[in-house]
């Protein structure tokens, strides 16, 4: 039988303790963690649609609409750069969904702010489906070069042990 000193097992008690008291802060934390993605598109939203209603109407017409996708464009750029799986190509993709899609406007042509809000959150989730495409072929580039790598190191192993099989029998003979 192995002997563990006291004091262990009470430190390894505490450590299990204080994992287990966790567990539910974890997942309640997730939880919280969706409600504040739909909060921070909404806060875009209302402080794009604020920054391009200069006038304070309360709607949005075409020349503030055109301030407001410009403000969102440059969100979007500023939120995405750095480590973006797929580079470039992603943040034009991303960027382009601004200029291509137009909010749905009321009877006499103008945006309200749900309207707006709910064309930030159709954007935002179609940046979303970008970024999950962009990171599977990113994960599907990854995994090819590293079969690459593993091939050309069995070939570079056999090349090896060919020599060195050649060079024992130069040995003997």
């Amino acid at each position: 039988m192995l002997w563990v000193p006291a004091q262990s097992l009470r430190a390894w008690w505490v450590l299990l303790s204080l994992a287990w008291a966790l567990v539910p802060v974890q997942v309640f934390g997730a939880a919280n963690a969706e409600s504040d993605v739909t909060a921070s598109v909404r806060t875009l939203a209302e402080n794009t649609f604020r920054t391009a209603d200069k006038h304070k109407k309360g709607y949005l017409d075409e020349h503030a609409l055109r301030v407001a996708r410009r403000v969102l464009r440059g969100a979007l750029e500023s939120s995405l750069r750095g480590n973006l799986p797929g580079g470039q190509k992603t943040l034009d993709r991303i960027v382009s969904l601004v200029s291509q899609r137009a909010p749905k406007a009321g009877s006499d042509g103008k945006i309200t702010l749900a309207q707006f809000v709910a064309f930030v959150a159709e954007l935002m989730q179609d940046r979303d489906a970008i970024l999950r495409e962009a990171e599977r072929k990113a994960a599907q580039e990854r995994a090819a070069a590293r079969k690459a790598q593993q091939r050309l190191y069995r070939a570079w192993m056999q090349q090896l042990q060919r020599q060195l099989s050649q060079d024992n029998r130069r040995k003997r003979g």
